[in-house]
């Protein structure tokens, strides 16, 4: 399928007129809660090229971007064994948008926008100690946001507890604009996170100094904060999929700053990294690569609960990815850390 003009399709239309072209609805299409409409449809011509992939998708993955000006968009992308449309909702329609999958991984990356070389920078965290840190970020931000409202606010103290309500606040807000919610929005199960745990594990890596619920930012991880306190974009993806008969979960998140594309992974083997662009368009190609033609759905049955998986790994020499467990890059030989 290449690159066409937006298709609009009404969304009670789209299971009756699948099963008149013998397409019925697969488990991950029933995603979207698609129901059969009553009444006459105008039948368009074109919908019978983007129909296969609504109604029978190998990848369901939902795509949230917060832009530089603090916008959000929030869209979906579905695949089959060798199309993907872009998915949006106007009112009563869904727009859709085929593309090749080549030309759809290059628009989610360009959201990130284009940088240079960058320095090589990896650091695991548990999940909670990942999201921790992007608390702080966004902590120390809002002080700076408000010294920019009252200058005479020029001292400000970082502690657990301005840590954790600010944090709480946004996830009750769902104001995605901040880094920490933004990544615990691509969780698959709510958790409540043990902010003085996190932080203890995060001392430990020296990024920063935790002592009597006080926080201070160490000078090794001064450069990093440096560049989380430059947001320029973010991109969500959060992909569900059949693999050897089980429904799977898969989420990442991508942080554009200054001057670095970051991954965070807010599975439970947390990290986050930089990438170059050609490794963050080889993890979007991943995230909606197609899995596994999905088990017959039953009438009146409900979708299972899918199985979260930790992020894919990727050679850092060659830009492959990697077996469970590899110890050496099958493609270059490069021997994995």
């Amino acid at each position: 399928m290449s690159n066409k003009a937006t298709i609009r399709i009404p969304k009670d239309a789209i299971v009756q007129v699948g099963q008149d072209l013998g397409l019925e609805v697969n488990r991950l299409a029933s995603y979207f809660g698609l129901k059969e409409g009553n009444g006459k449809i105008d039948f368009d011509k074109q919908w019978e090229d983007v129909l296969p992939v609504l109604l029978q998708p190998l990848n369901f993955s939902g795509i949230t971007t917060l832009f530089e000006d603090d916008s959000l968009l929030f869209t979906n992308v579905l695949s089959d064994a060798v199309d993907t449309v872009f998915c949006g909702t106007e009112a009563e329609d869904l727009a859709v948008l085929p593309m090749h999958p080549d030309a759809m991984m290059d628009l989610l990356a360009s959201y990130l926008g284009v940088i240079g070389e960058t320095p090589r920078v990896k650091q695991e965290l548990s999940s909670d100690a990942l999201i921790a840190l992007l608390a702080i970020a966004d902590t120390v931000k809002r002080a700076k946001l408000s010294n920019v409202l009252d200058p005479s606010q020029t001292e400000f103290e970082i502690t657990l507890q301005s840590v954790s309500k600010a944090y709480e606040d946004a996830i009750k807000a769902k104001d995605l604009r901040w880094l920490a919610p933004f990544a615990s929005e691509l969780r698959f199960e709510a958790k409540v996170i043990d902010f003085n745990k996190a932080l203890m594990s995060l001392a430990k890596t020296g990024i920063i100094q935790y002592v009597n619920k006080k926080i201070d930012i160490d000078d090794n991880g001064s450069v990093l904060f440096d560049e989380l306190l430059r947001r320029k974009s973010m991109l969500g993806i959060r992909s569900v999929f059949y693999h050897e008969g089980v429904l799977n979960y898969l989420s990442l998140a991508f942080l554009r700053t200054e001057n670095m594309i970051w991954q965070l992974d807010v599975s439970n083997k947390g990290n986050i990294m930089s990438l170059s662009v050609e490794e963050l368009k080889g993890m979007i190609a991943t995230l909606l690569a197609p899995g596994e033609i999905p088990p017959p759905l039953k009438t009146n049955e409900e979708v299972e609960e899918p199985t979260v998986l930790s992020s894919p790994r990727f050679c850092r020499n060659c830009g492959a990815k990697l077996s469970e467990g590899a110890k050496f890059c099958k493609s270059c030989g490069t021997k994995i850390s």
